[in-house]
């Protein structure tokens, strides 16, 4: 209808790049607008509708394999990184998946694919490798231990404890002779 003129199409290609550039320069991958293929559909992107649409969809077209497993991994370390700020805390998986800018559903995947458990036993797993280590290296009281890592019921935290480390915290704490 006349109203793509080629300058504003130009202008908007401009843009795009500006914004494109900025967000791969973050991730690392610049690489991606030095590739031929991506030059070539570039000068013929603010021509016509039908070349600016080309040259998006070029581009989105190679974002997925830079994308991949190193923004998983990304992810993950996030994720994991949260929890290990928070093991105090009630963990709850809508407060990770907001922390994160995730999903819940698709955190609890994702988690589930690149550690082999779910999110609440790698929490609960955290959990207990840390009051491990409080009860055996200080003299701290095992309620405070529980405390510490975010139980209020002593006798829950108990349960958990011998279930995933094998002994109860009493026993755990008689294995260290210093404590």
């Amino acid at each position: 209808s006349g109203a793509m003129t080629h300058e504003f199409l130009e202008q908007f290609c401009g843009d795009f790049i500006r914004m494109l550039a900025k967000l791969l320069q973050e991730k690392d991958f610049r690489d991606i607008l030095i590739q031929p293929e991506i030059q070539d559909s570039f000068s013929l992107a603010s021509e016509s509708l039908e070349g600016t649409l080309a040259f998006i969809r070029r581009i989105l077209q190679q974002l997925p394999a830079f994308e991949g497993k190193d923004s998983e991994k990304d992810q993950m370390n996030r994720i994991v990184e949260y929890i290990q700020q928070h093991l105090s805390e009630e963990l709850r998986r809508s407060d990770i998946a907001e922390a994160v800018y995730l999903n819940p559903d698709y955190l609890s995947r994702l988690f589930r694919k690149e550690k082999g458990m779910s999110l609440k036993e790698y929490i609960i797993c955290e959990k207990m490798k840390t009051a491990q280590a409080i009860l055996r290296s200080t003299n701290l009281p095992v309620a405070v231990v529980a405390a510490r890592v975010g139980f209020e019921n002593y006798s829950y935290f108990s349960q958990v404890y011998k279930k995933v480390i094998g002994v109860n915290p009493s026993a755990e704490r008689s294995k260290n002779p210093d404590t």
